[in-house]
């Protein structure tokens, strides 16, 4: 071939491509043409995991085919990359899953209201090929136009590059990427349509949802020739996510160009507002346009949903009627307990105040009234917070009874997604002068939780509430005095403080530690309160912390041994050497013992840390039989009982007694991890002083008389402390009486851990609803009886616990329903078993087990066609166990135990 004759060839092909080009992106369609397409959409719901049990996961869903039509019917004359598209899909046939079909698990056409649709027709306005305004009929329904906007984000098309672009599945990050010169591929990520209505307060318990979208574009000479799309929404717990449990929704859609003519009329017009007006006066559409969004509309009020059948809801009433059995009192800490809060705190949230008002004044469900206010807490929203102030009558009066309202308020403040208006009515009403000074402090630290869970999710001002709140929680510690009763004034604000959170009262809070003239207890809260904060608030502090800790002649132990928990949130190699300064000093022994405990727990998962602890204690000075093997009581075990993936579910057992072995703290707490994180579940804490004169001599340091509380907390909130006894003859008065021998609860009922709802828009036109709902019922019970004869006594603490999961998704039309439920329950038990003699010198045994564990699962999917008998329904039950166990605390304990009992 003649050389100049090949270069014009070369140039030839080069100018053609890169003429083409733009008409490609632009989605090759002409002014005055009517593409036809056949159009097909399919949607698909079932587990995450590929594989389950040794088969293969089958699914559930249907299919959608239609013809579809577009045509340019308007252009701008100086910017043909704006143009008015006339969509119009028609002929919807629905197609479900059949055992008749010619594949396995394949499709076959059935009957349903989609077969009375008319052609639906909207008008799409692009520019640079993308979708800019959608316009739509006004008497066309909102499921109707979806079947055209389903074509939104096939038809659009542009050059490669990153957008921010709008079409069915909202606002999102689009990246366009050549795969040759007629092959486009197009991902979407970010769309923000398709964020959370509302998700857990704690990043533990939160939930992940994982979003792919792809969209791949076949062209021929520059004009669309094939699309596909496909989009996999995954549904998974945080706790649960590395182990691959959750749920999955599949929407896939092909457009394949089946012809094109030029038949469609064009309008003149040098805008698009000319060209729709002219449209609407020609009368040539035949409908009004109405400027609609391009993505489907957002997901129906929660609590809606509660109900998913053709039929009507049933009432609050009659629900409540039949979850009966699940809401007695007998039955709290069991499956059907928490299975009826998951069924029952929807209907609340979609209740009117004066729905609730009516079942909780109606005298049938008297005795189920502490399990509705538990579950009226977990709702918490405005409405049916005030229906239970007018149903138990705020404020309440003197000598009224605080337990109902108590109840109500405990689980209240753990709730993870309060609304503004809540939040501030409890401010109000924290600030309000009550008879009862325990039911002022519930509510004190209600309001405080729920501000910090309303601050870390919305941010803006909101923070300024809490900032705000918390100033005024310091300004009532500070008035505080020096007196008898400045404990009292000073603990329930810095309670508060601890729930609250806030950033900003890291500094007063660690002024407050350091100074001399604050109280040991106010001091200890006030370590409590900053412990409640995050790690990277805490870091900037180890200086002054370090500098606490090192101090022993101006703090007390306790407040010492927080000081070194706090330091140990982010250890440091140097750690060994400053918590174990006193190791030599035998006055030192209870302190010793706990902070080589912790600092062994935290050595397991730092392992400079490990390093440096290795190294100090390999010291022949420090590292023999005198020095390691002091026979104290103080301890601090940390175990796991449960793993899976990134997730763990523990406890943490601290004890602390003080030179005389005389207790002064006793702590439990059972705790949940994920990715890093942390979150105390349950934790409860005996907190003691004086008790050394009644074992023996005094402690120098311990207080002139006796007392005790217990302090509880519950995921990660504090509630407020129970008051066990205030002196010496108080606590002869228990012991003679036989008080306490009767078990009691200490702290019971039922709240939610996961509440998760989100509505993603499809890009076919759909929505795809996602609720993750978590309830636990639990019981923390406890006896103790006393032999003054024998000279023992033995107390007995047991933990019940249920906890039920249930992940639902659904992408439901008024034509076609699907579904997929995965159901998680679990019952758990601890004890805790304390026995002591003091016939023969005090000898002390405890023993902390579990019984085994049983997780079990149960995978519903159903699709169903209304007003139709196809339904199809497929279950999956599966179940994993794990053994129980009794844990060994330390060597003096299990000396004690065998000397005690052989």
């Amino acid at each position: 071939m003649d050389r100049h004759l090949f270069l014009v060839v070369v140039l030839f092909a080069v100018f053609e491509i890169h003429c083409q080009a733009p008409t490609a992106a632009a989605g090759g369609l002409e002014l005055g043409v009517t593409y036809s397409f056949h159009y097909n959409t399919t949607v698909l719901l079932s587990e995450l995991r590929p594989r389950a049990a040794g088969r293969d996961v089958r699914d559930v869903g249907y299919q959608i085919l239609a013809e579809a039509q577009c045509a340019v019917i308007w252009q701008h004359p100086a910017d043909h990359r704006q143009q008015l598209l006339r969509i119009t899909v028609s002929s919807p046939q629905l197609l479900v899953r059949s055992r008749r079909a010619p594949q396995p698990d394949g499709f076959v056409p059935h009957s349903s209201r989609l077969d009375d649709i008319a052609p639906v027709e909207v008008l799409l306005l692009t520019a640079e090929g993308a979708a800019k305004q959608l316009y739509a009929p006004e008497d066309r329904a909102e499921e109707e136009v979806g079947l055209a906007r389903g074509l939104l984000g096939l038809i659009t098309v542009r050059a490669e590059g990153k957008y921010r672009e709008t079409d069915a599945s909202g606002e999102c990050d689009v990246t366009y990427v050549s795969e040759g010169a007629q092959r486009v591929l197009k991902t979407k990520e970010r769309c923000s349509e398709a964020a959370p209505t509302f998700t857990a307060g704690h990043p533990v318990l939160d939930v992940s949802v994982t979003s792919e979208r792809v969209t791949r574009y076949s062209l021929s000479a520059g004009q669309l020739e094939t699309v596909t799309s496909e989009e996999r929404h995954g549904v998974t717990p945080t706790v649960s996510a590395r182990d691959g449990h959750g749920t999955t929704v599949t929407a896939v859609q092909t457009l394949q160009l089946s012809g094109r003519t030029r038949s469609a009329p064009a309008v003149s017009a040098v805008s698009p507002q000319e060209a729709l007006l002219h449209l609407a006066d020609s009368a040539a559409l035949g409908w009004t346009p109405r400027e609609t969004r391009l993505w489907s509309r957002a997901a129906p009020a929660d609590g809606a949903r509660h109900c998913d059948r053709d039929a009507a809801c049933p009432e609050l009433s009659d629900l409540v009627s039949r979850l009966r059995s699940g809401l007695t009192e007998p039955v709290v800490s069991t499956l059907p307990a928490a299975t009826g809060a998951v069924t029952l705190v929807p209907a609340l949230r979609a209740a009117t105040e004066k729905q609730v008002l009516e079942v909780l004044r109606d005298k049938r469900n008297a005795d189920i009234r502490l399990s509705l206010l538990d579950l009226c807490g977990a709702a918490h929203t405005l409405p049916v917070h005030s229906a239970v102030k007018k149903a138990l009558g705020w404020p309440p009066r003197s000598g009224d009874d605080i337990a109902p309202y108590e109840r109500y308020l405990v689980a209240l403040s753990t709730g993870g997604h309060p609304d503004s208006p809540l939040v501030k009515a409890l401010l109000s009403e924290s600030r309000q002068k009550l008879p009862s000074p325990e039911l002022h402090e519930t509510v004190l630290l209600t309001a405080a939780a729920l501000a910090s869970s309303l601050c870390s999710q919305t941010g803006g001002t909101a923070d300024q509430l809490c900032s705000e709140f918390a100033a005024e929680l310091l300004t009532q510690v500070e008035s505080c005095g020096l007196g008898d009763d400045s404990a009292d004034c000073c603990l329930p604000p810095l309670r508060a403080l601890g729930n609250l959170r806030a950033e900003s009262a890291a500094a007063p809070l660690l002024k407050l530690a350091l100074s001399g003239d604050t109280l040991p207890e106010c001091r200890a809260e006030a370590l409590r309160a900053l412990s409640a904060l995050p790690v990277e608030v805490t870091g900037p502090l180890r200086p002054d912390l370090e500098a606490l800790f090192g101090q022993p002649e101006r703090y007390d132990v306790t407040s010492r041994l927080l000081s070194a928990d706090l330091l140990l949130r982010h250890p440091r190699p140097s750690d060994a050497g400053l918590l174990l300064s006193r190791l030599e000093d035998r006055s030192a022994a209870e302190e010793s013992s706990y902070l080589l405990q912790r600092l062994r727990a935290a050595a397991a998962r730092h392992e400079p840390l490990r390093r440096a602890l290795g190294r100090f204690l390999s010291d022949s000075r420090l590292a023999n039989y005198d020095i390691l093997a002091q026979g104290a009581l103080s301890a601090a075990l940390e175990r796991e009982l449960w793993s899976a993936g990134g997730a763990a579910a523990g406890f943490t057992s601290l004890l602390e007694a003080g030179r005389s072995r005389a207790l002064r703290r006793s702590e439990f707490t059972a705790r949940l991890e994920a990715d890093g994180r942390r979150l105390d579940m349950l934790q409860f804490s005996v907190q003691a002083a004086g008790l050394s004169s009644l074992v023996g001599s005094p402690d120098p340091d311990d207080a002139a008389d006796a007392r005790a509380r217990l302090q509880l907390g519950l995921l990660g909130r504090q509630l407020r402390p129970r008051r066990l006894f205030g002196s010496q003859t108080e606590l002869m008065g228990l012991l003679w009486s036989g008080a306490g021998s009767e078990t009691t609860s200490a702290l019971r009922g039922t709240v939610l851990l996961q509440d998760h709802d989100q509505a993603v828009p499809l890009q076919n036109g759909l929505t795809a609803h996602l609720t993750v709902l978590a309830a636990t019922s639990f019981d923390l019970a406890g006896r103790v009886e006393v032999s003054l004869w024998n000279r023992a006594a033995q107390a007995e603490m047991n933990n019940r616990a249920a906890v039920v999961l249930r992940a639902l998704s659904t992408v439901h039309t008024p034509f076609v329903r699907a579904r997929i439920e995965s159901t998680q329950a679990l019952e758990a038990s601890m004890a805790a078993d304390t026995d002591m003699q003091f016939s023969d010198g005090p000898k002390t045994c405890a023993r902390i087990g579990h019984r085994p564990l049983v997780l079990r699962e149960v995978v519903r999917k159903q699709e169903r066609v209304p007003g139709s008998r196809h339904r199809l329904r497929r279950v999956r039950r599966r179940s994993r166990s794990s053994g129980g166990a009794t844990f060994n605390l330390n060597q003096r304990n299990a000396d004690n135990c065998r000397a005690m009992f052989g």
